[in-house]
């Protein structure tokens, strides 16, 4: 066998690694994407959904104290300190 022989074999296993990687970067490139994509349409739709829910409250009689004695318990949920306990 000789030297340049040696050589292209070297070079070819060298360029079967770097194809492998870049083909694993571009398939994690593309997983990544895929669930950005679908994490983002899945709170779209929950937020219009609880939009939607708030809407139909607002339409009833007392909606809106409904609403805001709803987003009073909220906060002070939010705020309460556990540690007091």
């Amino acid at each position: 066998m000789t030297a340049s022989k040696a050589g292209r074999r070297a070079d070819s296993a060298a360029n079967s690694k770097a194809t492998a990687w870049l083909e694993r970067g571009v398939a994690g490139i593309a997983m990544a994407a895929t669930a950005q994509t679908l994490l983002h349409g899945a709170q779209a739709t929950q937020s219009g959904q609880q939009g939607a829910l708030a809407g139909t409250v607002m339409h009833h009689p007392g909606g809106r104290l409904i609403i805001g004695v709803v987003g009073l318990a909220v906060v002070a949920a939010w705020t309460a300190d556990p540690a007091k306990d």
